[in-house]
């Protein structure tokens, strides 16, 4: 399913705070090309869902009642490859969306971000890119040092869609490298 076909991409939603899914629920429900297939609120419900639901996309949270968001991305990444991850979560960007980047994730968004980015987000995850904010990709084009910026655009200048692509091309090379 998802976005080359017809039916909606189907979202699976981890967190272990029911008001958070619930949230979650109705922001997702506001796209007719997107339909939550499940919920879960811990680490092995989820990795059961995953496997029943025929998931496209898994949204997670780091913390879970049972485990990390990071052994559970691990974990659906061994037992269904295919399914997308996007980590939504509270904690800093800065401290955790490599590690989650590195454990498997497509993507990582702050919760404080999400009521702007989250459809987004999910939208170019499924799309085949990477996504991270536009800070976390700061960060990471600083560690690249000064020559990091794209061959194409030599005054360093982007519009916001350049922006856009750059943040997930440097997040994939991010990923890439470590892998």
């Amino acid at each position: 399913m998802g976005p080359a076909s017809s039916a909606p991409a189907r979202i699976l939603v981890v967190d272990d705070h029911p008001v958070v899914r619930l949230g979650i629920r109705q922001m997702v429900s506001t796209d007719p090309g997107l339909s939550v297939c499940g919920e879960a609120e811990s680490a092995a419900k989820a990795l059961q869902l995953a496997t029943a639901s025929n998931a496209d996309l898994a949204i997670v949270d780091l913390s879970l009642e049972d485990g990390t968001g990071l052994g559970l991305i691990r974990s659906l990444r061994e037992t269904v490859p295919d399914l997308k991850v996007l980590v939504l979560s509270m904690h800093d960007e800065a401290l955790f969306a490599e590690r989650a980047l590195r454990a498997g994730a497509h993507g990582y968004i702050m919760k404080q971000e999400a009521i702007d980015g989250l459809v987004h987000a999910i939208h170019e995850i499924l799309a085949g890119r990477r996504f991270v904010s536009a800070r976390m990709s700061q960060l990471i084009l600083a560690r690249l040092g000064p020559n990091a910026l794209p061959s194409g655009d030599p005054s360093g200048q982007t519009d916001r869609s350049g922006a856009r692509g750059l943040r997930t091309d440097w997040a994939r090379i991010e990923y890439s490298r470590d892998r």
